[in-house]
């Protein structure tokens, strides 16, 4: 293995999984954060390589890794997650009637619209 990939692994290793900057939504790193720590540009593919010889030598690691990710990410989810709010309030069923591609041709030529 190359120097940089040995040290890209090494990144890895000391990275925070739980840390929503440093990895993917697939719970990998991002090659941002990698590129940050190392100090010079890393493309997906080599983190890609990286990634694979980190999870091959270490697959407990690596798998504690992308758990604690996911599992951050799942956090996130529910921290942020507001009750939807109605765009329009319907009093009840009746009140809403179908849209026909009919209705729909007279509002366009009422509009001005040619169709």
């Amino acid at each position: 293995m190359e120097e940089k990939q040995q040290k890209l692994v090494k990144i890895i290793e000391e990275m925070d999984p739980t840390n929503a900057d440093n990895v993917t939504n697939a719970g990998l790193p991002t090659t941002k954060a990698l590129s940050d720590k190392l100090g010079e540009a890393v493309s997906a593919a080599e983190r890609d390589i990286a990634w694979s010889a980190f999870a091959e030598a270490q697959p407990e690691a690596a798998t504690a890794f992308l758990e604690a990710a996911i599992e951050a990410e799942k956090a996130s989810d529910d921290e942020d997650e507001e009750p939807a709010e109605a765009v329009v309030k319907v009093e009840k069923a009746s009140d809403v009637k179908p849209v026909t591609g009919q209705d729909a041709l007279k509002a366009m030529r009422a509009k001005g619209i040619k169709v």
